[in-house]
């Protein structure tokens, strides 16, 4: 799994928040800056984010700054998008349930490793919203259904998770293969993929809906109000 430790998210956060605060302009020494802010050893390889990691943060800032106002009406339409999964159900390929509670397990998941990543969090939960409205092209029909909702990023990985799936098998076009890979969301849509792969385990305990959508919106109204 394509796994970041907490003290390089902790990192990327605090130094993103300089550079979209003009506080620092460049990368290396806002990642040194924040580091020594929050009592991380810089030393250390694996502490240290790649400028990738500080961009994701600092786009996912610039995003909610500028759209404020979708903060709490989008998750009314997430809601909508989401309920009708609980009744859709899918034996062969997901022997866990129905696709509400598959995407509260990929949403759980998730929280556990990326918990600071607003935009993350949303494509787990999200990533199988067009599954009620049309099975067969769920993904980029889901994608478009939530087009005005969400960043570019959840966009993109919702609408390519089920290439990422034919990429991991190998079934994956060329053409197609080679347009994910140059895309900077790249690993994000490896990792959820994983993560997608992996929330198809009956029984496992999962939040409500209600409350997957309330960690998010509380999470992104924390960062907005910084």
């Amino acid at each position: 799994m394509y796994k970041t430790n907490n003290n390089r998210k902790a990192i990327a956060l605090e130094a993103a928040k300089m550079l979209h605060s003009n506080k620092e302009h460049d990368y290396y020494i806002a990642k040194k800056r924040a580091a020594q802010n929050l009592g991380i050893s810089f030393f250390h390889k694996e502490n240290v984010p790649s400028n990738k990691e500080v961009r994701h943060q600092l786009q996912r800032l610039s995003y909610l700054y500028e759209n404020p106002q979708q903060t709490t009406n989008k998750y009314c339409d997430f809601k909508m998008l989401l309920q009708p999964l609980e009744e859709i159900k899918h034996s062969i390929f997901h022997p866990e349930g129905d696709m509400l509670y598959h995407s509260l397990q990929v949403f759980e998941l998730a929280k556990q490793w990326y918990s600071y990543d607003v935009e993350f969090l949303q494509a787990a939960l999200l990533h199988d919203v067009g599954k009620a409205i049309d099975p067969q092209h769920h993904a980029e029909v889901g994608a478009h259904a939530l087009e005005n909702l969400v960043s570019e990023r959840v966009f993109f990985l919702i609408c390519h998770h089920t290439q990422a799936q034919l990429l991991a098998k190998g079934k994956l076009g060329h053409k197609a293969k080679v347009m994910l890979k140059q895309s900077e969301y790249f690993s994000d849509l490896q990792e959820l993929n994983e993560l997608n792969q992996q929330g198809r385990e009956p029984g496992v305990e999962v939040c409500s809906l209600d409350e997957a959508l309330l960690f998010i919106e509380n999470t992104e109204q924390e960062i907005d109000e910084w």
